[in-house]
């Protein structure tokens, strides 16, 4: 299990003991009455004597409780179902590893409800409010228990629990990169170093020709290349890349080689070129400052063969990658694109240039 689910499984657990402890162990409100000691929670109140015999009855049939007692059943009811729709989205993010992000921001504005009806049940409305006219209870010294604030500590907690079930340590688009400090320096090449021909979107090569392909639309002609109008235009672009059992041994487009170990990578990201640069689909290996390989349809790939092309290709090509160094960062959109979904586009050159700014 990864940090972010054993991270949500931690919150979830603590969730259920506090509202377990909220809603049927912790007392609300104490008073002493004649008849002994009464202990007030959100649907009834216990009356024990001297002689250590209890009676429990509902607040509905109390005298003197004023709104108390439709507070209370609202947060009480109103907590259990929010606590299944915690459940829920927790388990999943657990078992699946993502969650339904629509569900989470449903369960936000239930728990501002619940604070709401839970702050005005145990301080504003509470059993023994001198402002109603109240037969009993006015006539009590009561007191507050723990009942109200174990609820709406419970209640952050679950407020918790939905943010991380589908938040992941790498944003999405929104929070920066965070490479590992720390250059690897280039490995020296020799000058006279032949250019390894690259060819475009097509993971097992092959030596005889192959057809042009841009994501999954076939368009005949020779072996493909770089396209003219993105020759030096793309930062990281790689043009070889040897998957090894100890990393990824790349030369890019600059000239520069990386190696960099799976023990260092903390991120794999999928997205696709602007429209300008054809839509294409790219993955970028985040790891050392400096150091990102971004992986495009005409890099060729040696060491592990990658089947497919276009997106196929680019899931396969992850999966191989994820089995590696399980612990490296998917962010949302990565990973709807793993469980199929197209990658997301950066909508222009703006975005891109935003993108590889993260990955400085």
């Amino acid at each position: 299990m990864d940090r972010d689910r054993s991270r949500v499984l931690a919150l979830f657990v603590v969730y259920l003991a506090l509202i377990v402890a909220a809603l049927f162990l912790a007392e609300w409100f104490v008073a002493s009455t004649p008849f002994g000691k009464m202990s007030i929670d959100l649907r009834s109140a216990t009356v024990c004597g001297g002689d250590g015999a209890c009676d429990t009855f509902s607040l509905s049939d109390m005298r003197g409780t004023g709104f108390y007692a439709p507070l209370g059943g609202i947060s009480f009811w109103g907590t259990l179902v929010f606590s299944l729709l915690v459940a829920y989205q927790a388990i999943t993010r657990i078992a699946s590893g993502t969650a339904n992000e629509s569900l989470t921001k449903l369960g936000y504005v239930s728990a501002l409800a619940l604070f709401a009806t839970t702050g005005a049940a145990a301080f504003l409305f509470g059993p023994a409010s001198p402002s109603r006219n109240i037969e009993l209870m006015s006539t009590l010294q009561v007191t507050r228990g723990s009942g109200p604030f174990l609820l709406m500590l419970g209640l952050l907690v679950g407020i918790a629990v939905l943010f991380y079930a589908v938040t992941y340590r790498l944003a999405d688009d929104v929070a920066a990169y965070k490479p590992i400090s720390g250059v690897i320096p280039p490995k020296p090449t020799p000058t006279s170093m032949p250019v390894v021909p690259p060819i475009s979107e097509r993971a097992v090569h092959k030596s005889e020709p192959i057809p042009k392909i841009t994501n999954d639309k076939i368009i005949s002609g020779p072996t493909p290349t770089i396209p003219d109008h993105m020759r030096k235009k793309l930062n990281y672009a790689t043009l070889t890349a040897e998957l090894t059992r100890a990393g990824i041994d790349a030369r890019r487009e600059d000239g520069s080689s990386r190696l960099v170990m799976w023990r260092d990578v903390v991120g794999l990201v999928a997205r696709r070129l602007p429209a300008d640069y054809d839509g294409m689909t790219f993955i970028d290996v985040v790891s050392n400052a400096g150091a990102t390989i971004r992986l495009l349809p005409w890099t060729r790939l040696t060491g592990e063969p990658i089947e497919g092309f276009g997106e196929t290709w680019g899931r396969a090509l992850l999966a191989a990658m994820i089995a590696k160094c399980p612990e490296a960062s998917l962010d949302p959109a990565t990973r709807r694109f793993v469980a199929g979904e197209p990658a997301a586009q950066l909508p222009d050159l703006a975005k891109l240039a935003a993108h590889d700014e993260k990955l400085s």
